[in-house]
């Protein structure tokens, strides 16, 4: 009997398809071994296709998407992830506009 880790995956037939998913694959900054792996984590994780996507994660969000949920640093309310945040780069204000009083 043949193993899930001695089968290959089959490439797709089409050689347009293959390019433009790999142009894709490298905008992603995946290789497609990675792409597939990382299809391989979804499925097993959510038992679901999860295929559609609005938009392309950059290299930044793909390496936060494949790390570990020991490593996560977690929050118990948005407060302590913003004075976190804030903490970190003072120069940075807070993103919702102060309204001037309305006179009446």
């Amino acid at each position: 009997m043949t193993s899930a880790t001695d089968r290959s995956v089959p490439r797709h037939p089409d050689p347009e398809v293959v390019r433009k998913a790999e142009e894709n694959f490298a905008i992603m900054g995946l290789t497609p071994e990675q792409a597939v792996a990382r299809f391989y984590e979804l499925i097993a994780d959510h038992c679901q296709l999860c295929l559609k996507t609005g938009r392309v994660p950059n290299t930044e969000t793909l390496e936060a998407l494949s790390e570990p949920k020991e490593e996560m640093v977690v929050y118990t309310s948005v407060d302590e992830m913003m004075a976190e945040f804030y903490d970190a780069d003072p120069t940075h204000h807070s993103p919702v506009p102060t309204r001037p009083p309305t006179s009446g």
